[in-house]
């Protein structure tokens, strides 16, 4: 599932698969080193900051982009590069 606030509509949330986890280098050479969260829940410009969960309310990733020139291919950043800073 993926919270966000899509267009200042705050709470709003769907839900998707997690299609794969990939290589930063994958998906752009800015992220060269890192690995990504692939998934098909839609999210909306507004959405990215919003947290990536799992059935048991687990937040898995952070929602961070989506590809304007492909349906439902969005990115998350992994919830373990960041849990350090919460």
């Amino acid at each position: 599932f993926a919270v966000g606030a899509p267009r200042g509509l705050e709470g709003s949330l769907s839900s998707g698969i997690i299609s794969s986890v990939r290589t930063g280098s994958e998906v752009s050479p800015k992220f060269e080193g890192f690995r990504v969260i692939q998934f098909t829940a839609p999210i909306s410009p507004g959405s990215s900051g919003g947290p990536l969960i799992d059935e048991y309310g687990k937040v898995v990733g952070v929602v961070f982009a989506f590809r304007v020139d492909a349906q439902n291919l969005n990115l998350a950043i992994p919830s373990n590069y960041i849990s350090g800073m919460v």
